[in-house]
């Protein structure tokens, strides 16, 4: 705490960039605070710019040294230096600002291979106002430019003023396809960082923005009514040189004249495709339409070209919002009717069929147009313009008139035929992912919903009855997902007219329920489904087999897995999947007595190995082959039949070229890793060597806790063979981590800390500056790097403080209330007003994550509806940044690594000290302890442990508050900042503090 008489001073910089309006605003009230006060403030005005001059000059020199700007020893780059330092001085005012914005010039210039002409230019230019000066450098380019490349510009100027979001070049790159129907020689990148450096930036290197003045520099004004595309346009520019009155009166004489007798008889023109405007600005208005057209005539085309499809999904996600700008259009801006009429007719054509929406589904995964009210409203107010629609016939009128009579529910009456194509494409045909298509039905149900409590009606009590007696079926945000799933399925009954269902209804259906983890409701559909094909006659019998299949995957029994699995295998004894599966599943249920067939042919095991090696999932091929080790690993005779028909597979991989099984064998091996190197180097082809990378990236792991093993259990002189060679493999390959990890454990069981900080160093770093970023996003990759970082260096009481800044999600409105707590005075309004919207519609607090994302939601309508400039809208913003970091708990909760089973409220885990991220749950850690098969390749009995206990919700609002519990110096403990806690790992890493602003 200060004392008394401490003298607090607050500066106040770049005050010189105020108008000054808003400078002598801020005295004032700045001086009428002091009145009437006993307090001894004083305001001191003074003019740093005329004591600063030292520090200037200093600073040019330091700053172009630091870009390394005309650093060379040579006379030229000596003379130029020179220069730029004493115009950066005169220009300054001894203002950093200014420097700095003359610095990004010098710098622009350079980059784009600019002259020292051009360089004086800019030096030398008046800098009173920065808009003039941008005027002046696009007017500069106006006149150095092609036509086509300043059409080029106009185009990314239309979708950078226009569009919703930041755009990425990928999808500007398409945009310049559709627009212009050729691909430029030079990538898009190079010309924003080139030649359009003076109007364009790149954010994070692939989103494009202005640069500063230029928008108002760019977006025109009209000064005369608008003027339809299909207007004709003639424009001639006449010029004289050396002439004087009498001769151009002659001219124009003779012009007039001329027209008057046989008109002008002009050739066709072969190219007119070069007569470009001179001028890179854009309407606002025009760009809107110009959007909007272009996404009409990509949905009416049947096919769409590759080198556009990337810019698709923004304009189908995005047509409202330029649908929106477009009717709100006033004055000289307003649209003429011919483009009225064709906006109106082609949204008609949207949803009088559906035809569109199912020719461009591929591009519809990000629209959510369909589930939303006031966006359907949007073309809603171009189908109730008269103008708009005038070109429709009288049977499509009256049809819009029908719709209308019922304005509650028009907007379901709209997309009921694009709706009935959907439903059909759900769950009568398989083309089309389930969820995705499921999703446009719940979002299409939910439409003119009202919020309500719950709603306890049977699915078949809700056809009969609703507010307005029309019988609808009505999603609500509190149902449950299967609810949802058979309220859709309902409606889909009723509007396919269907009474008696196929066995492809009930796989879709049993796919949708699968889609949300409803695994009991999906094996009940593909039960209904067997039941179909086994009625059949004939039998289908690879369709049942299939569903079996499924069948056995969604058990969770993994004894009535087993009994599916044998109903496959007796429709097609050939498909050596299902033995696969079955040996898997044996091992789950510990079964390896079943798993070990007496007298089986070698030759399964041989299919059974191509089979692993044919898996397109790299994670689903060493499924197979960890299952295989699991059988043999406790008996010799296994392990001797397994070693040869693993050689016998090699000798046939390389006598058949076939290279990449050949690499995959002997890394599953381990026979000889420089054979295995040595054969993707010169062997795979390039575009097969990914998939190879992860057969030996789990090989190398898989060997290297072999040596770690090893090395823990001897003592002597073999440990430390097997010490240097895992520290070679850690060698050959820096960046695998478990090799890495197991080398740290090692040191640090060693006593060697030192040694296992040194070699974890680089990615310490790495982690800080995850957490010191300003992007909290990412907050939560940082605390799981930083576990793992700690527990292989020996500090797990670290590494379990870290554990618990990854905690398992719970939202309720006492969460909310902590969240936001911490965010200061002016998040109090905003967080009052969501607690109440939490409190009112959100009734079930067991449904953590649909109640985190309809807050979410709430905080991002709102945050729409605040001034974009106001501190609500700040709040707001902050809001759906705690929002989404609280949501990314789902991705980086610990799971078990052999039952699935998640470190929540009722289970606690143990970590193993040695290996890589590997948690094993209460019961999984005393099998292994015992010794029991199936656990061992997961880790050792071996091992340290420590464990993590179940999650409490005083842990988790401490998280939320951004609180760690420390030791104190006299046994004690107390919370402490994350940030205080990080500082003291600074400093036991001996690492700087100060370079990230830790507490």
């Amino acid at each position: 705490m200060p004392s008394k008489n401490t003298t607090h001073y607050i500066l106040l910089d770049s005050v010189n960039t105020l108008s000054p309006a808003d400078l002598e605003r801020l005295l004032r009230a700045i001086q009428q605070r002091d009145q009437g006060m006993p307090s001894r403030v004083r305001v001191l005005t003074i003019d740093i710019t005329k004591h600063n001059k030292p520090d200037i000059k200093a600073f040019i020199v330091e700053e172009l040294k630091r870009k390394g700007i005309f650093q060379g020893a040579d006379e030229d780059s000596q003379r130029r230096k020179t220069m730029v330092e004493e115009r950066l001085w005169v220009r300054s005012n001894n203002s950093y600002l200014t420097i700095q914005q003359d610095l990004r010039k010098v710098e622009e210039i350079i980059t784009s291979g600019g002259t020292e002409e051009e360089l004086h230019r800019v030096l030398h230019e008046s800098s009173t106002d920065p808009k003039e000066l941008v005027r002046a450098e696009i007017e500069g380019l106006e006149a150095m430019l092609k036509a086509r490349e300043i059409e080029e510009i106009n185009e990314l100027l239309v979708w950078v003023i226009a569009s919703d979001k930041s755009m990425l070049l990928v999808e500007l790159e398409a945009a310049l396809f559709l627009r212009f129907k050729t691909v430029s020689l030079q990538p898009l990148d190079k010309k924003i960082t080139g030649k359009y450096s003076k109007i364009f930036t790149l954010i994070y290197g692939k989103y494009l923005a202005l640069k500063d003045h230029v928008r108002d520099c760019v977006v025109a004004q009209r000064d005369r009514p608008r003027q339809s595309a299909d207007d004709p346009k003639i424009t001639a520019t006449i010029s004289i040189t050396n002439g004087d009155l009498k001769l151009v009166q002659r001219f124009f004489w003779d012009l007039n004249h001329y027209s008057f007798l046989g008109g002008f008889a002009f050739e066709p023109t072969s190219d007119q495709t070069n007569v470009g405007q001179r001028k890179i600005q854009v309407y606002e208005a025009d760009a809107h339409l110009e959007i909007v057209k272009r996404t009409f005539d990509i949905l009416s085309q049947p096919v769409v070209d590759e080198r556009g499809k990337a810019l698709v999904p923004y304009l189908m996600r995005s047509l409202t919002t330029h649908l929106k700008a477009l009717s709100e259009v006033t004055g000289l801006d307003e649209l003429q009717p011919a483009d009225k009429q064709f906006i109106g007719s082609h949204v008609y054509e949207m949803f009088n069929e559906g035809d569109v929406i199912e020719r461009n589904w591929d591009f519809c995964y990000a629209v959510r147009w369909y589930e939303r009210d006031d966006e359907m409203d949007i073309f809603w107010e171009w189908l109730d313009d008269p103008v708009a629609i005038a070109g429709l016939g009288p049977r499509d009128k009256r049809w819009l008139a029908e719709l209308k009579k019922d304005k509650k529910h028009r907007n379901s009456g709209l997309l009921t035929p694009a709706m009935t194509m959907v439903a059909r494409n759900w769950l009568q045909d398989t083309k089309w992912s389930t969820f995705r298509v499921f999703r446009w039905i719940r979002g299409f149900l939910r439409l003119g919903a009202e919020p309500q409590q719950e709603d306890r009606t049977t699915v078949a009590e809700q056809t009969g009855k609703s507010d307005t007696g029309s019988g609808r079926i009505i999603i609500y945000d509190n149902d449950s997902n299967v609810r949802k799933i058979l309220k859709a399925e309902q409606w889909c009954k009723q509007l396919l007219g269907v009474t008696e269902l196929d066995y492809t209804w009930c796989i879709r259906l049993g796919d949708t329920y699968a889609d949300v983890r409803e695994y009991d409701a999906a094996s009940e559909q593909y039960k209904k489904a067997a039941e179909i094909l086994q009625a059949q006659d004939p039998i289908d019998k690879e369709q049942l087999r299939d569903v079996f299949k499924t069948l056995a995957e969604f058990a969770t029994d993994p004894d009535y897995a087993l009994e599916y699995l044998k109903e496959a295998a007796r429709l097609d004894a050939e498909d050596v999947e299902i033995p696969c599966a079955m040996l898997r599943q044996c091992i789950t249920s510990k079964n390896e007595d079943e798993a070990r067939v007496p007298g089986t042919q070698s030759t399964l095991l041989m299919a059974m190995l191509s089979t692993a090696l044919g898996k397109g999932n790299e994670i689903d091929m060493l499924a197979v082959f960890n299952a295989v080790f699991s059988v043999v690993s406790s008996s010799a005779e296994l392990r001797a039949i397994f070693q040869h028909e693993m050689e016998v597979a090699i000798v046939a991989a390389r006598t058949e070229g076939k290279n990449e099984e050949l690499a995959t064998l002997l890394f599953q091996l381990a026979s000889d890793l420089r054979e295995c190197l040595n054969t993707i180097r010169e062997r795979v082809a390039e575009e097969d060597r990914y998939r190879l990378d992860f057969i030996k990236q789990s090989a190398i792991d898989r060997l290297s806790m072999v040596y770690f093993d090893r090395a823990i259990q001897t003592e002597g002189e073999e440990p430390e063979a097997d010490v240097e060679r895992l520290r070679q493999v850690h060698m050959n390959d820096p960046a695998a981590k478990i090799p890495k990890s197991a080398l740290a454990s090692l040191y640090s069981i060693k006593g060697q800390r030192d040694k296992a900080r040194d070699i974890s160093r680089a990615e310490i770093v790495e982690a800080f500056n995850i957490l010191a970023d300003d992007d909290i996003l990412n907050d939560l990759d940082g605390f799981v790097a930083l576990r793992n970082l700690l527990n292989h260096t020996g500090d797990y009481e670290n590494a379990l403080r870290a554990a618990l800044l990854l905690p398992e999600l719970r939202f309720d409105g006492t969460v909310l209330t902590t969240l936001l707590a911490g965010e200061g005075p002016s998040m109090e309004a905003v967080s009052e007003e969501l607690v109440q919207y939490y409190d009112r519609e959100c009734p079930d607090t067991d449904r953590h994550w649909e109640s985190l994302t309809k807050v979410w939601r709430e905080a991002s309508k709102l945050a729409d509806e605040a001034d974009a400039a106001s501190e609500r809208a700040a709040c707001l913003d902050r809001v759906q940044k705690l929002l989404a970091k609280l949501e990314r708990e789902i991705e980086c909760s610990l799971p078990g690594n052999t039952c699935n089973r998640y470190w929540d409220y009722d289970n606690g885990l143990h970590a193993c000290k040695y290996c890589y991220n590997v948690f094993l749950c209460n019961g999984c850690w005393d099998e292994l302890r015992s010794g029991k098969a199936g656990k061992g390749l997961v880790c050792s009995s071996t091992h340290a442990w420590y464990p993590l206990p179940p999650w409490t919700m005083e842990k988790y609002l401490q998280t939320c508050q951004g609180l760690v519990r420390m030791k104190t110096d006299n046994g004690g403990e107390e919370l402490v900042s994350v940030s205080e806690w990080l500082r003291t790992l600074c400093e036991e890493w001996g690492l700087s503090k100060a370079d990230w602003d830790f507490e």
